[in-house]
């Protein structure tokens, strides 16, 4: 008999419940308000480089490049976008130089413009792209993952530069970083 009692009981229990709207309530389910679009910002290409101001990343993935960002480029937007002049060097020597955005949320990048001589190019055909984990392109990872972002949102300018200075004075124990 008890068994039977606890067994209706939980059958009970375990039914759907229905929610009802009263006549002339807007039903609950629709009580949302949805976020806005994304927008991405403008922006204005920075001045190409100091390179006697660049801080070193410790990128060590590839013995192709040495990789150098400019401090006097880096910003955080309103678009949530942090905007960074990046230089790479190659082991001969020759330089590539990048005006980049990264979208923390998405883990998305976007070139902005590259460097010939000392003068940059805006890109005409600029477009989001996701940030790759692997090969030369793989700074771009390792900058969101150490430096930029935290969870999905874009770190202050002054944790950026601090997470930065960190690594140049050789600090090299990433969880020496996260200060």
């Amino acid at each position: 008999m008890r068994f039977s009692y606890l067994a209706m009981f939980y059958i009970i229990l375990c039914q759907p419940t229905y929610a009802f709207d009263l006549p002339g309530e807007t039903p609950s389910r629709h009580n949302y308000t949805e976020a806005p679009a994304w927008k991405e910002s403008d922006n204005t290409l920075p001045a190409y480089p100091d390179e006697d101001t660049l801080l070193k990343l410790p990128i060590e993935h590839t013995q192709a490049f040495e990789y150098f960002i400019d401090p006097a480029s880096i910003s955080v937007g309103d678009d949530d976008v942090v905007r960074y002049l990046i230089l790479l060097r190659s082991r001969t020597g020759s330089k590539n130089v990048f005006f980049e955005g990264i979208r923390c949320e998405t883990q998305e990048y976007k070139s902005y413009a590259f460097a010939t001589g000392q003068q940059l190019h805006r890109l005409q055909s600029a477009r989001w792209r996701l940030a790759s984990t692997s090969g030369s392109q793989r700074y771009r990872h390792e900058l969101m993952k150490y430096f930029l972002c935290d969870s999905g949102s874009p770190l202050s300018y002054d944790t950026i530069m601090r997470r930065l200075r960190l690594e140049e004075s050789g600090v090299h124990d990433p969880s020496d970083i996260f200060l």
